[in-house]
This record gives C-alpha cells, sequence and structure tokens, in this order.
C-alpha cells in the first residue's frame, strides 16, 4: 500500500512538473523539534518533522542519528507532518539531521534541503535528568490520568509543590519511598482543554550526590471538546461505522462511510446518533453503545457499533508484506457490559478471508479479538474481577481460537485504560495494556494452513457484544478518549 502512495504522489509531481513552462523550483525546507532537554536514554524519544510542503519518498532510513537510531516513523506518503521515534544508544548527546534529497516534493518534483542539526544534549554530570510520559492521549476530564516520572538517578524531595500543571492539579505522588528514581503521579485536570505536566530545574536532588535535578520535557496531553462531534475531535478518515440499527434488525446493519462520518473538514458536521456513537457532553470522548436488540450484521448474530479500518486506494485492506508496521492503540473506559456474558470485544484484527494461492480457504473470523471481561474469572478461571484478554487465531485455515492470552486485571467498569496492538512484517504480534506487553509470533506463510501471509487485515475499534436480547438498554458501552491507527 505504502508503494501504491508514492507511485500516486509522484504521478502527480511527473503531471505538475511537465505542465510547468520554467522548471525553476526551489526545493521543500525541514524543520526538527523536539520537547525532549536531555538526552533520556535508555528511553526512546519523538522529533517532528516538518516539511514546508507535502512530500513522497521519505523514509526512517534517510535520517541521519549519530549515538541513537530511529525506531519508527509515524505520517503518511504525500504528506508535510512526520513523527520520528528516536531511540538513543547510550548516554552523551544525540544528533539529528534530514540531509538533503531525502525526499522529493510532490507538486515540483524538487529534493528537499537539507535539515538544520538538531542536538539533544546529555544530562550534566551530577545533575539527574527526569522523562515524564503517560499513556493518556487525551484529557479525560473529569476523570484523573497517571504521569510516570522516571529520573536517571535516585532522588529525594519531589513533592507536588515541585511540579508544575496548567488545567489540572497533582492528586497523589507513589512511589516506593523517597529516595526513589521512579514515581507515578495522578493528575486531577480541572476543566476541558489542554493539560500540561513539568518538573522544573531544582525541584529534588540526588540520592548520592545532593545535585538539584534538570528540567523535564514539558508533557502535553490535548483536551477533548464536548461541543466538537466525533470525527471533530477524533481522526476518523480511515474509518467506517458499523451501527446497531435498525433496532431488532437481523443481517442488515446500517454502515455509515468514510464520507459521511467525517462531514466536511473543519465544519463539525460529521456523524452523529445518540445514544449509539456521539460526543460526551462533558468529558468530549467518543461514546459508542450496542443494545442487545440491535441490528446485525449478515456474519454474525450479536449486534455492535464499531468503527472498521478502510484504507485509501483500490484494496482498502493491507497484508503482512504491505507495511513494516501496523498498529491500533486506544484508550478508553468500559462503562456497560451485557448481563450474561459480562464481557464485550473493544478491538479486532481482522482478516478478509481469503483463498490462498494453493486454493486452500480460510475463516472469515478474527485473527485477534481483545475482550474487557467484569466477571470474578477469565475463560482460563484465573480472577479477573475486571480484566482484559485476547483471543487470537492460530492459522487462517482454523475458525476456532486456540489461545486466550491473560494481558490485565482487576480493571472493574469506568476505569481507563490504554491498549495497543501491532502487527510487524515477521510475524512479531505485540499487544500492550497499560504499560505490559505480551508478544506472540505468528507464521507469516502464504499457505492458509500454516500462516497469515495471503490474508487481507484490517483493525476494528468499538463494542461488539457476544450475547442476544431483547433489550434496548442492556449491551455494551464504552468512551474511547484517543484512537489510533498507523502503518508504516
Amino acid at each position: 500500500m505504502e508503494n501504491i502512495k508514492v507511485k500516486r504522489c509522484f504521478t502527480t509531481l511527473l503531471i505538475m512538473i511537465l505542465s510547468s513552462p520554467l522548471f525553476a523550483f526551489t526545493g521543500p525546507t525541514v524543520t526538527l523539534q523536539t520537547m525532549t532537554l536531555n538526552n533520556p536514554f535508555p528511553l526512546p524519544f519523538q522529533v517532528n518533522v516538518t516539511f514546508s510542503e507535502p512530500v513522497a519518498g521519505f523514509f526512517p532510513a534517510s535520517v541521519m542519528v549519530t549515538n541513537g537510531s530511529v525506531v519508527s516513523m509515524t505520517g503518511n506518503s504525500c504528506q508535510p507532518n512526520y513523527v520520528l521515534t528516536v531511540q538513543p544508544t547510550g548516554e552523551g548527546s544525540v544528533t539529528i539531521f534530514i540531509p538533503a534529497d531525502a525526499a522529493v516534493s510532490v507538486t515540483t518534483g524538487e529534493p528537499n534541503q537539507v535539515s538544520s542539526l538538531l542536538t539533544i544534549p546529555s544530562a550534566i554530570a551530577g545533575h539527574p535528568s527526569v522523562t515524564l510520559q503517560t499513556a493518556t492521549l487525551r484529557n479525560p476530564f473529569p476523570l484523573p490520568f497517571q504521569v510516570n516520572v522516571t529520573f536517571s538517578e535516585a532522588v529525594v524531595g519531589l513533592a507536588t509543590a515541585g511540579i508544575n500543571v496548567t488545567n489540572g492539579s497533582v492528586a497523589s505522588i507513589t512511589g516506593s519511598s523517597s529516595g526513589q528514581a521512579n514515581y507515578v503521579l495522578t493528575i486531577q485536570p480541572t476543566a476541558i482543554g489542554l493539560v500540561t505536566v513539568a518538573i522544573p530545574a531544582g525541584s529534588v536532588v540526588s540520592l548520592s550526590t545532593g545535585a538539584s535535578n534538570l528540567a523535564s520535557n514539558l508533557l502535553t496531553i490535548p483536551g477533548l471538546s464536548p461541543h466538537q462531534r466525533p470525527a471533530s475531535n477524533f481522526d476518523l478518515q480511515r474509518w467506517s461505522l458499523t451501527l446497531p440499527l435498525p433496532l431488532g434488525s437481523q443481517n442488515n446493519a446500517i454502515s455509515i462511510g468514510q464520507a459521511t462520518l467525517n462531514g466536511t473538514p473543519g465544519a463539525n458536521n460529521g456523524y452523529t446518533n445518540a445514544p449509539y456513537f456521539f460526543t460526551d457532553p462533558v468529558s468530549g470522548a467518543m461514546n459508542m453503545f450496542a443494545p442487545l436488540n440491535g441490528g446485525t450484521t449478515p456474519d454474525s448474530e450479536f449486534s455492535r457499533c464499531e468503527l472498521y479500518e478502510i484504507l485509501p486506494g483500490p484494496s482498502a485492506y493491507w497484508t503482512l508484506s504491505t507495511f513494516a508496521s501496523n498498529s491500533l492503540s486506544a484508550s478508553l473506559l468500559v462503562s456497560q457490559v451485557a448481563p450474561a456474558q459480562n464481557r464485550v470485544i473493544i478491538g479486532q484484527l481482522h482478516d478478509k478471508g481469503n483463498t490462498d494461492s494453493l486454493g486452500h480457504t480460510a475463516s472469515n473470523s478474527p485473527l485477534l479479538k481483545l475482550y474487557y471481561d467484569r466477571a470474578a474469572f477469565d475463560p482460563n478461571n484465573s480472577i479477573c474481577n475486571g480484566c482484559i484478554y485476547a483471543q487470537i487465531r492460530k492459522t487462517p485455515a482454523q475458525s476456532s481460537f486456540l489461545k486466550i492470552v491473560n494481558l490485565a486485571k482487576n480493571t472493574p467498569l469506568n476505569t481507563i485504560f490504554r491498549y495497543n496492538v501491532t502487527l510487524l512484517r515477521d510475524g512479531t504480534l505485540i499487544i500492550t495494556i497499560n504499560n505490559l506487553s505480551t508478544v506472540i509470533k505468528l507464521n507469516t506463510s502464504s499457505d492458509n494452513t500454516i500462516g497469515w501471509g495471503a490474508q487481507q487485515l484490517y483493525f476494528k475499534a468499538g463494542v461488539y457484544n457476544q450475547e442476544t436480547g431483547s433489550s434496548n438498554t442492556q449491551g455494551g458501552a464504552a468512551s474511547f478518549f484517543s484512537l489510533q491507527v498507523a502503518h508504516t
């Protein structure tokens, strides 16, 4: 798919060049920026790349890094903005720049100009550095959220008075004790909108040397607006929506296409239909609800309110060989589950059930189903009390789910958590709940009886019941505070 996009870009720029009478252009400029003040080794950090115009052909291998490497890049071909994740390989300064000819203008075909040199200095000897991170991608007002604080060494003196928060306050600080390097802040937003968190220089001192800390990065948590429709708060350009309507119907649930779902850019006229799909009037979250008597799709007897991924282009789907990395991430809370099964599917990695070149058929059951379950015990009879687990199908030819992976427990209803599902080209499947990851290896063979190489894949996110009923008030409900899909 990425190659198709690049070809389209080059087709466009070739037409533009041939139609120009002058053939005299200035290549795009490029700017690098980061909020990371000091090398956070061994933690990765992000760098924003901004070209002065849309470009094509920009890849991680084009970025020059000393004392580190680019481990991932987000952003689409034919766009001006990208985000690099840089992994330092040691202490000391990290430098980054983008050389000339790393990409070309979509409009003119001219190669980019060299960027400035971005330098992330090493921490000053004897002075602790500090990094702030959070799994919360959007301000969940009025609910609190957590921020992980990592000092480069054990420190003493961390207190609420030494932490700067805008549009919120520090409700609590947890850590093993004073004299540790790792702490967790609970931040209570005070209003809808942007929240920032920072620890200024001189807030703590090193346990071993008494030297004061350097300033932290500025952590920014954007706000959701309760006055905006879902597509104005979230990037839904690559999604369509299945609704549990008409109520009581079978096999003909309504599908909302991308154009209707997103509306006119900037006009806040995307699709909304309370109580099934709408913006929470307090937090701005994207609320989704599927009643038990909701309409169903032809391939299921259970109702759903679920977004499903559709890529731009003729195929709409992707395979293991299309991209190096494919990921779905969300932060959400589940507020309601159906009463009998006590569970709801909140994310899926689905396939189209393609027949392979050998004639082997495939089930169109998902490769992966991600469940929230409020029952006392999970399917493995382990104590649950609100848990998240995954069911995984080992091969496309098998319709049964042969592997159940427990990911998190003790997560009651109305508790915000984050999930991430990443599938790499080599078949590595990484499932992360909050900060805990499980890695599973899938076979990449194009033989459906062995592996997943022949399958067209796509992500789903929302609420999908696992039982039927006559109620229009019982069923699965969730509030999404962030939702992102990425292919690189």
